[in-house]
């Protein structure tokens, strides 16, 4: 017998043919909301990062182009390659400082990206397609219209049997509507698609979404475990 929560609701998995049925349900959903995660890096982001190369080719940043060509290549095979619900928690942070690599060629010094992962924790398990996800969100609408340099903190630390992650930013927030939009997966996704997927899942995986504290005009603080 398994329990799964699911949008505050308790569902009980058992061996008879209806539960069974749910089971799989609740296995597609899962499985197709990731496939919608690993989708978001569109024909923009390889657009804008292809431009990129070429402009610092132009100029012969030779070093900046080969770690660029390797940072696209290696995001690409990560999300072709990992169908398994859970990744080291080392794989998936490689896989955000790639994405935040290669939004840095074009943003430069507008942005600026710090990792505090606990040894501990690197060698734990998270749901795949989650860190990058929430990073692109602040990049891409927490700092669209800032003036300062935007900063993203992300701490993980382990305590007990669980890993709890931190990720902060300095930028113009999010009003209590769109939190609750994330937590209720209604309204228009304004904050990226990302949000309401990651919560969705983690909560068919696990039982606990994100929790978001946000200030308009400070910044957002987004933890899960």
């Amino acid at each position: 017998m398994q329990n799964i929560v699911i949008d505050n609701h308790l569902f009980v998995i058992d061996d008879n043919p209806d539960s069974k049925y749910l089971a799989n349900r609740i296995t597609l959903v899962s499985k197709t909301q990731k496939e919608i995660l690993q989708s978001q890096l569109n024909s923009h982001f390889l657009y804008n990062t292809l431009e990129s190369i070429r402009m610092m080719s132009l100029v012969e940043e030779k070093e900046l182009v080969a770690n660029a060509i390797k940072a696209l290549a290696d995001i690409f095979r990560y999300n072709t390659s990992k169908d398994a619900d859970s990744v080291a928690v080392l794989d998936e942070v490689l896989h955000m400082k790639n994405y935040f690599l290669l939004q840095k060629l074009r943003l430069r010094d507008k942005v600026e990206l710090i990792c505090d992962i606990d040894e501990d924790a690197l060698n734990g398990k998270l749901p795949p397609f989650v860190l990058q996800p929430i990073v692109e969100n602040s990049v891409k609408h927490g700092f669209g219209k800032m003036r300062k340099k935007g900063i993203i903190n992300i701490k993980a630390i382990r305590n007990d049997n669980e890993i709890v992650f931190t990720v902060s930013d300095n930028g113009c927030g999010m009003t209590e509507e769109q939190i609750q939009a994330v937590y209720t997966m209604t309204g228009e996704e304004n904050n990226g698609i990302g949000l309401k997927n990651i919560n969705r899942r983690l909560k068919l995986l696990s039982g606990e979404g994100l929790e978001i504290e946000s200030t308009p005009k400070q910044g957002t603080i987004v933890v899960f475990k």
